[in-house]
């Protein structure tokens, strides 16, 4: 979705809450800050990829619900 993105980036209006995957969501990115802690994830299986090569001064993931996720091979790999 925003795979290898650069520059400023506010994803608060996003509606997440019948997301299935996000993998590779900020891939190989660009972006200064990342706050995704709103998120709803609640039914997210698939997380893998999701910030891999993800260049950011600050991320914010404190909130995310993943309990349901099967898949996070790779979420943060550099």
């Amino acid at each position: 979705m925003f795979s290898q993105y650069s520059g400023k980036l506010d994803v608060s209006g996003l509606d997440t809450s019948s997301a299935k995957t996000m993998r590779s969501m900020f891939e190989e990115s660009h972006i200064d800050e990342i706050d995704i802690s709103f998120f709803d994830t609640s039914d997210v299986r698939d997380m893998s990829f999701m910030f891999r090569l993800c260049k950011t001064k600050e991320l914010l993931v404190n909130m995310l619900d993943t309990s349901n996720v099967e898949d996070m091979s790779d979420m943060f790999a550099m």
